[in-house]
């Protein structure tokens, strides 16, 4: 079946394969065990399509997670996580993937839109509700030495409350 192109619904939905697999992969499933199988063979990728794809569910997985947390679950995390059981190891992969590359660049001293890229997903993978968005930064921005654009190091800014 073909998604996009002129055998396909004449609308776009990703640039890229890595976005590709999270829409696949966002509806509901009785038997969870394929989110599993993915996630194993999505290990067995290289660095670049690991980060390619953990910068998508990182954002993804963050605000689904912290918007279910508001509005499907009524703020209940046990009912929530017993409902979410695929989306925590994927999450977590996805956090683990970035912070590991978001080091690597650090050591290179690398900085610009790649890094702040990967920050921002990060935060977005972290942050279930709004309050503590400033602490949480701070604590990311000393983990990978480098300050997400508008987080000041006391986290003052109104950039930063966003």
């Amino acid at each position: 079946m073909d998604l996009q192109g002129s055998d396909g619904s004449g609308q776009r939905f990703t640039d890229n394969a890595e976005t590709l697999i999270l829409i696949a992969t966002s509806h509901f499933e009785l038997h969870e065990r394929g989110y599993e199988t993915l996630l194993t063979r999505t290990r067995s990728l290289g660095d670049a399509h690991r980060t390619a794809i953990a910068l998508g569910h990182a954002t993804s997985m963050g605000s689904h997670l912290r918007f279910g947390f508001e509005a499907t679950y009524g703020r209940d995390t046990i009912v929530m996580r017993n409902d979410n059981v695929a989306d925590y190891p994927w999450l977590c992969f996805a956090l683990v993937t970035l912070l590991r590359e978001c080091a690597r660049l650090a050591e290179a001293r690398a900085t610009g839109p790649e890094r702040e890229a990967i920050v921002e997903a990060i935060l977005n993978g972290l942050t279930r509700r709004r309050a503590g968005i400033r602490r949480r930064a701070a604590a990311v921005a000393v983990i990978v030495g480098s300050r997400p654009h508008g987080v000041s190091r006391s986290c003052s800014s109104s950039t930063a409350r966003r």
